[in-house]
């Protein structure tokens, strides 16, 4: 056996070796000569073949292989022959045709400012569907019968940035040219211009488009095209238009070297500043005015869009499109364009206004009363008295104006939906629309008997003016109802317009609108109707009782979140309405029947009374204080 002493003297040496052995593994190696990279290859598989002649772009294919790690990117180039001719290579030279590719085309493409003859376009391989076969745009000429020699050059990169050999093949083309449509007919009324866009105001909107019916017949198999967009202006009419009012896209300025300020805008993408090339189509314009001296006083003028459409071979449109269209530049010089439609009847309508001297007596009153608040009463528009024509204000008289007054005293809606969609534009520019009317917005509902119509889903109502509903008083139709329906009187014992006073007795009348109850924020005054006024205008049955109680057909609003309600509904019944009355009265008292709207771009206003029932003091007052609300800077 051995002994422990040797037995421990052994364990000592196994330690010291086991350390040695363990410093001698943490040592540095030592360094060799590093490891060779192997280019990567590369060839075209001939497909197409070389010399091949299109007419549209071919898919070329090609393969290429990395021995030792992995082909990450492939980089190819398309040279017209001419210019390698121009650069004295000798074409017949294979070795020389490489050695150009290799010197004069350029390091990769890396922006929209290296043309296609002089950078090496990248296909990513990580993220190309079928990166060794793709759709390679050739050069063409703009006339058909010319056909265009050019060389496409391909080779591969790998994970160490290697690059392969350069292969290529020759290929010719010939194209037509493509078309340029301008899809968008401009508005003839013109447009308001603002220096940009806002929540609102979304620009001067064009779309366009590029065809080929001769190299595409399917428009469903049309290329991408590219689009050249600009914009030049402003011009006065008989500068671009003929003696015959045609439009004349000759006259049109393009050589911005001669007039420079002609030219507006360009086109533009998201990456360059510079003129470019774009594949969208569609532009929003806005701004044209702002190259343009300073001005206190509203202007006009037309502008001109041109649109090139270029092809998949470079090629562009030989006539570009062009639409010239109307602009206006507001500046809201004077205060206040009021509006008044049409609204009297020639025939007994009941509920309606009697046309001739009630009439002129109401237009009159609105005269005076604008006249006494201090403003120009002759900036009055009257629509004559045929229902198909409205003397509207057009969009270049509406925009020299902060406030655009529009009334109605009809006792039914004349505001129609155009009237709202007019002044939209206007709003958008900041001008300020007030609507004084029964039924304000009965443009957008149908309806007879009382009740509360929703307009939530109506942009306009909501949008611009902060009302989601309006109470339609149908006060006619429950007049009627009165009448012929109360348990005195059946149309068994009356005639079929009615029943009447001497044959059924006196019964008592259900207009309901005594005045305004105003609310204490908003500074306006309370007021009452005219008494004397109510049954000398609205047209009722040939006997209609004495005591009529109230004027008709005043509107109530259901508001959304942001107006600032101003009067409440004075009821003659109060908030009690006699169980004898619950099938004619709405019971009205305390709804919203005025408010405003301030959005922060624009001011809107919506009264549902009758300006022509109150007293004219009164009236003059509401009339002062709206109009100071109005043009109170922010």
């Amino acid at each position: 056996m051995l002994s422990r002493k040797f037995i421990t003297i052994w364990l000592i040496l196994l330690t010291i070796t086991a350390v040695v052995l363990l410093i001698g593994s943490c040592s540095p190696k030592s360094v060799g000569p590093p490891v060779k990279n192997y280019s990567p290859k590369i060839e075209i598989v001939n497909i197409p073949p070389n010399n091949s002649h299109f007419t549209t772009n071919p898919q070329i294919y090609w393969y290429g292989t990395d021995v030792d790690g992995k082909i990450i990117t492939y980089e190819y180039a398309v040279v017209p022959a001419a210019l390698l001719v121009a650069s004295h290579v000798d074409t017949s030279s294979a070795s020389a045709i490489l050695a150009y590719a290799s010197a004069s085309i350029s390091k990769p493409s890396t922006g929209k400012d290296c043309k296609p003859e002089s950078c090496w376009q990248q296909i990513d391989v990580a993220t190309a569907d079928n990166p060794n076969e793709q759709t390679i745009r050739l050069f063409a000429d703009k006339d058909p019968s010319i056909s265009v020699l050019q060389y496409f050059f391909v080779r591969a990169v790998d994970n160490d940035s290697a690059r392969s050999n350069i292969d290529y093949r020759l290929y010719s083309r010939t194209n037509h040219p493509p078309e340029t449509v301008i899809k968008t007919v401009p508005d003839t009324t013109g447009y308001y211009d603002l220096s940009d866009t806002s929540t609102t105001y979304k620009g001067i909107y064009f779309e366009w488009k590029g065809t080929d019916k001769i190299d595409y017949p399917d428009d469903n198999q049309n290329p991408t095209f590219e689009y050249f967009y600009q914009v030049f202006g402003p011009y006065q009419k008989d500068e671009i238009y003929g003696p015959d009012g045609t439009f004349d896209y000759t006259k049109v300025d393009t050589n911005t070297t001669i007039q420079p300020n002609k030219l507006v805008l360009t086109s533009h993408d998201s990456i360059s500043t510079a003129n470019v090339w774009v594949t969208k189509v569609s532009t929003r314009i806005y701004g044209l005015w702002k190259g343009q001296p300073p001005s206190d006083t509203t202007r006009s003028g037309y502008f001109v869009l041109k649109v090139t459409a270029r092809d998949d071979a470079f090629v562009s449109d030989t006539l570009p499109a062009y639409v010239s269209f109307f602009t206006v530049d507001a500046h809201f010089e004077d205060s206040l364009l009021v509006y008044v439609p049409f609204f009297c009847v020639n025939s007994d309508q009941l509920g309606n206004v009697h046309c001739g001297d009630r009439v002129d007596s109401m237009f009159a009153f609105y005269k005076r009363v604008i006249s006494a608040a201090g403003y120009d009463s002759s900036k009055m528009l009257i629509s004559p008295g045929l229902r198909n024509v409205h003397n509207r204000p057009s969009k270049l008289e509406l925009a020299k104006y902060k406030v655009y007054l529009m009334i109605d005293d009809g006792g039914k809606s004349h505001l129609n939906d155009t009237n709202y969609t007019d002044v939209t534009p206007y709003l958008d520019m900041g001008g300020n629309v007030w609507v004084w009317a029964l039924s304000p917005f009965g443009a957008y509902y149908t309806a007879s008997a009382a009740t509360l119509v929703s307009l939530a889903q109506k942009p306009i109502p909501k949008t611009y003016f902060d009302v989601i509903g309006e109470y339609y008083g149908g006060w006619a139709d429950s007049y009627t109802k009165r009448w012929t329906l109360h348990g005195q009187c059946t149309i068994d014992t009356c005639s079929p317009n009615g029943c009447y006073v001497d044959t059924c007795g006196l019964l008592p009348t259900n207009e309901e609108f005594l005045g305004g109850l105003a609310l204490g924020a908003s500074g306006m005054p309370n007021f009452d109707v005219d008494s004397m006024k109510y049954s000398s205008t609205y047209i009722a049955f040939s006997n209609p009782p004495a005591d009529w109680r109230a004027a008709p057909n005043t509107n109530y609003f259901q508001r959304y979140a942001y107006s600032e309600p101003l009067w409440l509904f004075r009821s003659y019944f109060g908030d009690f309405v006699p169980d004898s009355m619950k099938d004619y009265v709405a019971g009205l008292n305390g709804r919203v029947i005025g408010l405003r709207y301030d959005s922060g771009i624009f001011k809107t206003a919506v009264y549902g009374f009758s300006m022509y029932m109150l007293h004219e003091d009164e009236a003059t007052e509401i009339f002062r204080k709206s109009m100071e609300w109005f043009l109170k800077p922010r």
